[in-house]
């Protein structure tokens, strides 16, 4: 018999997918252009890509994006009738494990999106920037989903993350 180790089967949750496609493509549209086609240029101007980088994976991942998703995630993985009865408390959740994970997600985003965001901020002419980010931001929020998007009672043994692989400690599992 084989020494290799037995891989969980792959299962797709369509409910899950479609969730969290949605949240991409409604961060990517109206924030996301308002954020990098409006916002940055007109503080940052297009000189100054390091220090745009830097403010957007410490300020605007970490403080803006990161509740969004988590808010999100919450309100993806609640049921119907908790959504309805107790939106508050499905806000509260999603803050308390965005504040749980948030070392882990800030370093998973600075080892992902600071080479990235500098490229995108450096070379890529304004008019692409959301349609790079776009690209990009749909491998991100598969490792986000994978990483941070199940359930308590139904989450799934997580790949190693990127704080992992460079010697950081596993993320907490939701």
């Amino acid at each position: 018999h084989s020494m290799a180790p037995q891989r969980a089967a792959f299962k797709l949750d369509l409910r899950r997918t479609l969730a969290f496609a949605s949240f991409g493509a409604f961060y990517g549209s109206l924030p996301g252009f308002a954020i990098y086609n409006l916002a940055y240029p007109a503080v940052f101007g297009a000189a100054r890509p390091l220090a745009t980088t830097i403010f957007d994976v410490t300020v605007h991942c970490p403080f803006i994006y990161f509740p969004c998703f988590y808010v999100a995630k919450e309100f993806i993985n609640s049921s119907f009738d908790t959504v309805v009865r107790a939106p508050t408390a499905v806000v509260k959740q999603a803050l308390t494990s965005w504040a749980g994970n948030l070392h882990e997600d800030v370093v998973a985003c600075f080892c992902v999106w600071f080479p990235l965001n500098f490229t995108n901020f450096r070379f890529v002419p304004l008019h692409l920037r959301m349609p790079f980010m776009s690209v990009t931001g749909l491998v991100w929020v598969g490792m986000l989903s994978v990483r941070r998007g199940a359930t308590a009672s139904a989450a799934v043994p997580s790949p190693p993350s990127l704080p992992a692989l460079v010697g950081q400690a596993q993320p907490k599992a939701l």
